[in-house]
């Protein structure tokens, strides 16, 4: 089974019967057993310390926690991760919005569900569905209140990517720093690349290279870490097609493509996107509009990604004189993210 139904699986298990467990059960989709019942003892950014059946502990190392789902946790918050799962961030974020947990909470569920919000509210803004600004003063008020979440590096990284999105590239460069500082060589990854994108959008190209290549140099053969490999040697093809070699990074984005689990919509949505661009850089629109729809119809609920693609797909379809088309498109970007970058240079 992929990683994708596994988790939808896992995900459709906790939403039905979260209450009758009356256990905290934390979901390891890549280890075995994908998920341990008991007690959370301890949580560190690094470790959640669960006492299993049997009065046996176990850590667990957070880079291999899909979700935790504590005793006590209202429905909603398993319906909202399933949203959550297939992309429809509003519906989830509106489900979160209406929760009204008691004033006996336990700490690390409070600490789940403001991280849920906040994680529904970042990528909406990243897509331009909401306010740059405001999201990233309130996660970073999250990781400055709860420095003993499991969640912490993630909302470092949001709050990283949301500053690239503000243009405030040099602060951003301080949360991708601190996620390189986790112990697992996915995350390290993970924050190279969230500086090499950082550079790249300042137009640093050589600095940005040398943050992908950072990434491609660090070892681990975990699933994540060779899905963060991949994101890496698209950053890299993406600076290919830039210094006017486009071929060569169609190679590589290729390569990628085929290689890919056909579940893994992040990685193939980027990919796509990076390929379109090279082939625009090619000269060879009627492959670049290709590829821009396939992002369109297959993975528009990955916002951030359907925002770019949607942008390109309205250039190319004036350059094939096709109004109609590009009016379209226009009319999509602008209604579903019309404070974002692309909505802005498509005015």
């Amino acid at each position: 089974m992929s990683y994708r139904r596994t988790l939808l699986a896992l995900l459709a298990s906790a939403w039905l019967c979260p209450a009758a467990l009356g256990v905290d059960t934390v979901r390891t989709p890549n280890l075995k057993p994908t998920s341990v019942s008991g007690r959370v003892t301890k949580i560190t950014p690094t470790v959640v310390t669960i006492e299993a059946t049997g009065g046996v502990e176990r850590d667990i190392p957070v880079n291999e926690i899909a979700w935790i789902s504590f005793d006590g946790e209202p429905t909603g918050i398993g319906r909202a991760r399933a949203e959550i799962a297939n992309g429809r961030l509003e519906d989830a974020l509106g489900i979160l919005e209406k929760l009204n947990l008691p004033d006996n909470t336990r700490r690390p569920l409070l600490q789940e569900a403001e991280f849920l919000r906040l994680s529904c509210r970042a990528q909406l803004a990243l897509a331009g569905s909401g306010e740059v600004t405001q999201v990233g003063s309130d996660l970073a008020r999250f990781i400055k209140e709860n420095p003993d979440s499991y969640h912490w590096y993630r909302a470092n990284e949001l709050i990283g990517d949301l500053l690239v999105a503000a243009g405030r590239h040099d602060r951003a460069e301080a949360f991708y720093a601190e996620v390189g500082k986790a112990p697992w060589p996915d995350y390290k990854m993970r924050a190279a690349v969230g500086m090499g994108r950082a550079l790249l959008a300042q137009n640093k190209t050589a600095e940005a290279k040398k943050a992908f290549d950072e990434a491609l140099s660090i070892g681990g053969d975990s699933p994540q870490a060779r899905t963060q490999r991949a994101i890496a040697m698209l950053g890299s093809a993406k600076i290919l097609a830039l210094e006017k070699k486009p071929e060569e990074a169609i190679k590589i984005v290729s390569g990628i493509i085929d290689k890919a689990d056909p579940e893994d919509n992040a990685l193939l949505a980027q990919a796509y996107l990076t390929r379109g661009t090279a082939y625009r850089l090619a000269g060879k629109p009627k492959e670049a509009l290709m590829d821009f729809l396939h992002v369109d119809i297959l993975y528009f609920s990955l916002p951030e990604v359907h925002a770019e693609a949607l942008f390109n797909l309205i250039q190319l379809w004036e350059q094939d004189r096709r109004a109609d088309r590009a009016a379209e498109a226009r009319q999509r970007l602008l209604s579903r993210y019309k404070n974002s970058v692309w909505a802005q240079k498509a005015g």
